[in-house]
């Protein structure tokens, strides 16, 4: 459930909504601590604590957790544990699927230009005017 005003309350989120946190967190290698330092870096004031993201931590595992993630919150946090999985579970399916697309054509046009650039070293002149082994 996301109250665009007051927050996310944790307790009454999807699982994927829960886990996502956690797994952000831990897969960032960065400690709470710094997490919330960078997160109120960019947020130009000091909104969010290491108790704070502990509580939120914690809250995943709780039947009745009391604590919000403020939607302010959501931004600075996938920028700084690198993981946009929260902003993404919280598209509209639609707007989800768009973003899925601009993905694959990324990665497509990554694919081409490689190829692009081994095909142009291929056929590249050589001292020697000779045909690249493989």
């Amino acid at each position: 459930m996301v109250n665009r005003l007051e927050g996310i309350k944790v307790g009454f989120l999807p699982i994927a909504y829960q886990g996502c946190f956690v797994n952000a967190m831990n897969k960032c290698g960065k400690t709470r601590a710094v997490i919330a330092a960078e997160m109120n870096s960019i947020l130009r004031r000091e909104a969010v604590s290491k108790s704070s993201l502990d509580d939120l931590a914690r809250a995943s595992r709780m039947d009745k957790p009391n604590f919000r993630f403020p939607l302010e919150w959501v931004s600075p946090f996938c920028e700084v544990t690198g993981s946009d999985e929260l902003a993404r579970l919280m598209m509209g399916p639609h707007l989800r699927k768009r973003v899925e697309i601009g993905d694959r054509v990324l990665e497509g046009s990554a694919t081409l230009r490689e190829a692009l650039e081994l095909t142009s070293k291929l056929i590249a002149p050589h001292g020697d005017n000779e045909r690249v082994k493989s």
